[in-house]
């Protein structure tokens, strides 16, 4: 028995060993170039498939804003390649140039002849540099609607996303710049980003595609980071994501109410919201622009449009025209009111001290400083002899804010502003354009 055991071992043990031997040769049945001549056919086909073309999300460097390009892929190795940016001066630009998936250490996307909408990125400045960009992409993984690409030289991150049918080109770079009106339109707003519900970081500088963040309560010079990002069509994705612990955020989508951006990511759970009503009111004045009253419609209660009239009818018999009352920040008298008049190329501005406190996120206190200490002299003689006096005396107070208008509270541009003592007083601000 035991000289049988043995050569029936052998023979299994050489079985085993061939059928290893022979999925060896299942799997490797194809050499590297063969496997790679095969996947620079499949991203090819992947390119051509789609009939409407590609949006392309591009960044030039990790430190760059992103750029969208909208890219078609002809089977007679052509692309169409159209941009709207400052480097086409905000025109519409197509172009078309050859295009080749080659091989390296893998496939690889290369536009071979120029274009000047592709390779301005890539293109030289007077200073020997320009915006450094890529024209070259090696393919990291493709699916039916998405293509991952990776810049050979600088290694940034872009997607090609598969443009829906019957989209038309010109019609999607309106669907961003309305994006891009939605969230910073005229005033650059300041933005929070909460995770798990903690309001955790600040977010201004939106209007450049780079993000300054400071962790909420950090300096905001010593701590700020930049954070690239691209707008699109359904709200912004960043070069690079914002890690935090083990959580990656990369992809934000605008709410069906525009009222704030959700993070898409797997496993996320945060938001970029607008600032409360009290700080957007707050930031604009500080970056010294204007929110101003407006009698033209029904934008303040009776007795401030009262205030306001009389303003103007006096303004008016000094032959003079009211430009404009409003707050600001001013460079030499801080937190003001503003009484702007003219004539002809006369034109005299006077600022009027007030103190505004913030009491909650909706609610603010808004005091008149008077006239001790250092004043500006124009703002005296308007609250003199211009009746600006009564127009002061009824802007006191406590105040509810609320954004007003249909439009996003990201780029909120009319504040109401409702006596928290008083329901019948009540005016609005506007960004002055």
């Amino acid at each position: 028995m035991k000289k049988e055991f043995l050569p029936i071992c052998f023979i299994l043990i050489t079985l085993a060993f061939q059928s290893c031997l022979f999925e060896e040769d299942l799997i490797f049945d194809k050499s590297a170039a063969e496997r790679l001549n095969k996947a620079i056919i499949d991203d090819t086909d992947s390119l051509q498939s789609a009939n409407n073309g590609w949006v392309m999300e591009y960044f030039a460097t990790p430190e760059s804003p992103g750029y969208t390009l909208l890219i078609k892929f002809n089977k007679s190795g052509e692309s169409v390649v159209a941009g709207k940016n400052e480097l086409t001066e905000n025109i519409l630009v197509t172009d078309t140039c050859h295009y080749e998936m080659i091989g390296d250490t893998g496939p690889v996307l290369t536009f071979n002849s120029y274009s000047k909408v592709l390779h301005a990125f890539s293109e030289p400045d007077d200073s020997g540099l320009g915006l450094q960009g890529d024209f070259e992409f090696v393919v990291i993984k493709t699916t039916a609607d998405q293509i991952v690409l990776r810049g050979k030289k600088r290694g940034t991150t872009i997607l090609l996303r598969k443009l829906p049918a019957g989209q038309g080109w010109q019609e999607y770079f309106v669907l961003l710049e309305n994006m891009n009106t939605t969230l910073f339109g005229q005033t650059n707003p300041t933005l929070k980003l909460s995770v798990d519900n903690i309001d955790s970081f600040r977010l201004s500088n939106g209007i450049s595609h780079i993000f300054n963040l400071v962790r909420k309560g950090g300096d905001v010079i010593a701590d700020v980071k930049e954070k690239p990002f691209i707008v699109t069509d359904y709200g912004l994705r960043f070069a690079d994501p914002i890690n935090i612990g083990e959580l990656a955020l990369q992809t934000f989508k605008l709410s069906a109410d525009k009222n704030e951006l959700i993070c898409t990511d797997s496993g996320v759970n945060a938001k970029i919201n607008a600032m409360p009503p009290t700080d957007i009111f707050s930031n604009i004045i500080n970056a010294r622009k204007f929110m101003i009253l407006n009698n033209s419609d029904n934008n303040m209660s009776e007795a401030i449009k009262t205030a306001y009239a009389s303003i103007n009818t006096i303004v008016v018999s000094k032959t003079r025209k009211l430009e404009y009352i409003g707050f600001t920040n001013n460079k030499d008298w801080g937190t003001s009111l503003s009484v702007y008049t003219s004539k002809g190329t006369s034109k005299i501005e006077g600022f009027l001290g007030f103190s505004i406190t913030r009491l909650t996120d909706s609610d603010a206190r808004l005091k008149f400083n008077g006239f001790t200490g250092k004043y500006d002299t124009n703002g005296k003689t308007y609250y003199d002899t211009y009746s600006v006096s009564g127009l002061v005396s009824l802007l006191e107070g406590d105040y509810t804010l609320t954004v007003q208008g249909n439009g996003s509270v990201f780029s909120a541009s009319t504040i109401r502003f409702t006596s928290k003592t008083n329901a019948n007083k009540w005016f609005d601000l506007f960004l002055k354009n």
